[in-house]
């Protein structure tokens, strides 16, 4: 570790871009409950930034070689990241206290090519998938360990095969040359874990407990595969997945209700749980404008009801369209990034636009937007750069 935490009254005011040169995809999470957020470099490098004044806080390279994937508990005391395999080596993890850098457990070989991790809500169990090889043939394979490194489950496509024959569910999705995964997550209680990706039209939920089969989630109506896009409901019971054509509420209690939505990409969720942010599909032919979003509200049974179109002031033609969408952890705020590439941001009692600004630096292919735990920064992250934005200084700026 290199530097102290730096301590300042200033508070940030321009935006502050954060580099990093030769990086297709910079990484980048908030902390819980701060206004800490961590940048994972390409080379492997972790750097800790407090978001609020725009400063350095710390950086370590226990990292290398470079980091696949990042995560973090609700608590905010366990981050863990995933060293894609090499050469000769399998996947590790590594899990270590974010308020110094010190790794505490590693997790070695046990997923042969990992493609995604993500920690518990309370930080005593980290789970991740990929793929193994057997007979030169790959393998989906999942596998979830306490904190400390001892591993509670292995589960194998062959298992989630014969789950899904007890359960009468389809199956034919688990060809072992097509099944792909791209993200996991555990649900807000940590008792099932969700895993989504290029699995042609299929996700799969799974009990924390034991690895079993819970369900499968079909978007059978698609013709392209379910993307790596999946939420669950802060408080109900209910995940939210993303098709190619049609978003999805399901009942995560085994219950086969389920609802769709056409033509639409699927957005944040609101703090409560009570609006979800659906982004339109840019269109030309005159249909549906470019930079819009439709805020649904999310009514129990559970179904989905358009409330309102929003549409950034500036969008010209088709060229403008919005591409990310946050809610702040207040719900007070709605921030979207448009192609331009700008931000914009809305307040969500009177749906009005209240800030606008092009966003600064050459950001390309603009890939995660966040607000702070604090509510009080905005992340914006892309090919190799990643800018920090004030949200009250935001508030008082028009493009």
């Amino acid at each position: 570790m290199q530097g102290g935490r730096v301590q300042s009254e200033t508070k940030l005011q321009e935006p502050v871009i954060i580099e990093d040169v030769g990086s297709w995809s910079l990484k980048a999470i908030f902390i819980p409950h701060s206004d800490d957020l961590l940048v994972v470099h390409s080379n492997g490098v972790c750097a800790m930034w407090d978001a609020l004044v725009g400063k350095n806080i710390f950086r370590f390279d226990q990292q290398r070689p470079k980091v696949s994937c990042v995560a973090v508990s609700s608590t905010g005391d366990v981050v863990a990241t995933l060293q894609p395999a090499g050469e000769g080596c399998a996947s590790n993890i590594l899990l270590w206290n974010p308020t110094n850098g010190r790794v505490f457990s590693r997790i070695d070989g046990n997923i042969e090519w990992a493609k995604s991790v993500a920690v518990s809500p309370n930080g005593e169990s980290v789970v991740a998938t990929g793929f193994a090889y057997r007979k030169r043939r790959r393998e989906l394979t999942v596998c979830l360990w306490k904190s400390n490194g001892e591993r509670v489950w292995k589960v194998s496509q062959a298992d989630i095969l014969r789950n899904a024959e007890s359960l009468h569910q389809e199956n034919d999705t688990f060809s072992p040359d097509q099944v792909g995964v791209e993200s996991i997550m555990f649900s807000p209680d940590g008792k099932m874990v969700c895993m989504c990706g290029r699995l042609r039209k299929y996700g799969i939920l799974l009990d924390s407990k034991d690895g079993k089969l819970k369900r499968i989630l079909a978007h059978r109506e698609d013709v392209m595969p379910i993307t790596s896009a999946a939420q669950f409901h802060p408080i109900e019971r209910l995940l939210i997945t993303q098709g190619s054509h049609s978003v999805k509420l399901w009942r995560t209690d085994g219950k086969d209700e389920c609802v769709r939505v056409t033509d639409r990409l699927m957005g944040p969720l609101s703090p409560d749980g009570k609006l979800i942010a659906l982004k339109g599909r840019p269109r030309q032919n005159g249909k549906l404008w470019g930079g819009s979003i439709f805020i649904a509200s999310i009514e129990g049974s559970p179904s989905l009801r358009e409330k309102m179109e929003l549409g950034p002031r500036y969008a010209k033609e088709y060229k403008d369209y919005c591409v990310l969408a946050a809610f702040s952890p207040d719900g007070r705020y709605l921030a979207g990034v448009l192609s331009t590439p700008a931000i914009v941001l809305w307040d969500t009692k009177k749906w009005q636009e209240i800030g606008s600004i092009p966003i600064p630096g050459k950001l390309i292919a603009p890939n995660w937007l966040a607000f702070s735990p604090t509510g009080d920064s905005l992340a914006i992250s892309g090919e190799e750069i990643l800018v920090v934005v004030n949200v009250r200084w935001l508030s008082e700026r028009r493009r």
